[in-house]
């Protein structure tokens, strides 16, 4: 790999879920789903408030990265 590009990244991944419902889905619906994302991520990814991309920053050596 010669580098990454990194658009739009979130604090975390709770908020880039977030974002995206609202985006996508009318109002209402992108409640409910966001909803059933994070019962979800409750279930298989117990460690989500605490994956974030600028922790994985650190382990990107000797690669460019641009932030868009």
């Amino acid at each position: 790999m010669r580098g990454y590009v990194l658009v739009a990244p979130y604090a975390d991944l709770a908020d880039a879920a977030r974002a995206r419902t609202r985006r996508y889905l009318p109002p209402g619906l992108e409640l409910v789903a966001y909803g059933a994302l994070r019962l979800g991520a409750t279930l298989t990814l117990p460690e989500l408030d605490r994956m974030r991309p600028i922790d994985a920053m650190s382990s990107i050596r000797d690669a460019p990265v641009l932030v868009v």
